[in-house]
């Protein structure tokens, strides 16, 4: 049996908050037991926390030892610690995400509302063998009456299992580490298509090819 937090998050802090989806959309939580359950749920990027909506207040899904997944549509995220592992699975493997975004300050409105510095990329992934094209996006609503403007900054953890452990990585550098024998492929892989780690379909197309060139 999952515990849920016991009492209501009644505020968000506008920086450190930063929701995958639009809205809270109906979640599937799979439990070890094979029990399920549906709820209304979101993912906070910004503090890295599973939340549900209970009679119409938000909470923190916590005592995650006897949960399975929970499955928003198509994508799937697994415990791991005290945050969620999204699974994305590619061609020739699969990929876990370990979202973690942050809001930085890029700049103010101008009196058009045009943003006086700073740009933002949307992160669409491509036909990368997924089950359909997916959007991986974060949605920061801004306060109406502030004249801040945020960008997120992805400081996303990815990992592979390599022989039944987690391995991690952040950068091309440490990608390399973990595939040694690839190393000249993937530099120049990463020369010829720009590949930028702040933006999470590139790490995705990177890995695809990495995976397609054979198995470590």
């Amino acid at each position: 049996m999952f515990v849920f937090l016991v009492g209501a998050i009644l505020t968000f802090a506008q920086v450190n908050t930063i929701l995958m989806f639009e809205q809270f959309s109906v979640a599937t939580i799979k439990f070890k037991n094979k029990s399920l359950t549906k709820v209304l749920a979101n993912y906070d990027m910004g503090q890295q926390r599973m939340l549900y909506k209970q009679n119409d207040v938000v909470m923190e899904l916590v005592g995650t030892a006897a949960v399975d997944t929970v499955c928003f549509g198509p994508r799937k995220f697994i415990p791991y610690g005290d945050s969620f592992l999204e699974i994305v699975n590619l061609k020739d493997g699969t990929v876990y995400i370990n979202w973690h975004q942050k809001s930085v300050n890029i700049g103010s409105k101008g009196a058009f509302g045009a943003v006086t510095q700073g740009t933002v990329k949307p992160l669409y992934i491509f036909d990368l063998g997924l089950n359909s094209p997916e959007m991986y996006t974060s949605y920061n609503k801004q306060n109406v009456n502030n004249t801040d403007v945020y960008k997120q900054k992805n400081d996303n953890e990815y990992m592979l299992r390599l022989d039944d452990k987690f391995v991690k990585f952040r950068n091309v550098k440490q990608l390399c580490k973990l595939f040694p024998d690839k190393a000249s492929l993937i530099n120049k892989f990463v020369k010829q298509h720009k590949i930028e780690f702040k933006y999470v379909e590139d790490v995705l197309m990177l890995m695809n090819y990495c995976m397609s060139v054979g198995s470590h």
